[in-house]
């Protein structure tokens, strides 16, 4: 399996890692993180919680709440968001709100 094929199924299937075994023929979830970690250079788990992320500041900056952010991006709660954000990035997801994180139309990016 190619890693774009792995990277694309992943990020589909929205579940925990012990439950994606099955769906690609592998006996055990640490099989699958083994693979991922080979093809990709990352643990799994670490892919899954940068997407997160990504899903969760698209959904701030186009106006959601933190806590509709959090639930939206797959985080158990508005708590577990801020902790995995404040260990990846050193600062709370409220900082970038209140420095004003907002959507920019396209059309505000190409006018520089």
């Amino acid at each position: 399996m190619s890693p774009a094929t792995l990277n694309a199924r992943i990020l589909s299937s929205g579940v925990r890692a012990l439950y994606l075994g099955p769906a690609f023929d592998l006996a055990a979830h640490r099989t699958l993180q083994h693979l991922f970690k080979t093809c990709t250079g990352l643990p799994l788990r670490r892919f899954r919680i940068w997407n997160r992320m990504g899903v969760a500041i698209a959904a701030v900056s186009a106006g959601a709440s933190l806590t509709v952010a959090a639930h939206r991006a797959g985080f158990s709660s508005s708590a577990h968001f801020s902790t995995a954000f404040r260990a990846m990035f050193g600062l709370c997801p409220s900082d970038l709100v209140a420095a004003g994180l907002r959507r920019h139309p396209p059309h505000e990016l190409l006018a520089g």
